[in-house]
């Protein structure tokens, strides 16, 4: 009589690709949840879900905070290119009009 209760259970964990070997990893994630928490083992597969979003998230916020590394490096490079090109134009500028103005009292 249990089996008519397992099996369509079964056949959709199978429908999702999910086999043995991920539901044995599973079961042990909430049985080590529940020794660690001193929780009743129902309770653990709440938390070990929990504990995976939280790993996926944090997952995803390190590889945000990496691309914004690589922008902001990005950025820095840049601006200090800009910051070159500029004090070259400000030295020949600073040239020309020390140049001009000798011209003027000299003349």
């Amino acid at each position: 009589m249990q089996y008519r209760q397992v099996l369509p259970l079964c056949q959709q964990i199978t429908r999702l690709g999910i086999g043995i070997e991920e539901l044995m990893a599973y079961h042990s994630a909430v049985i080590k949840r529940a020794d660690e928490d001193g929780i009743p083992v129902c309770s653990a597969p709440y938390r070990v879900m929990m504990d995976i979003d939280y790993y996926n998230k944090l997952g995803g916020l390190k590889k945000e905070l990496n691309d914004t590394f690589m922008n902001l490096q990005m950025v820095n490079l840049v601006a200090a290119r800009q910051n070159i090109a500029a004090n070259i134009v400000m030295r020949y500028s600073a040239r020309s009009i020390n140049s001009h103005n000798q011209l003027y009292t000299a003349g």
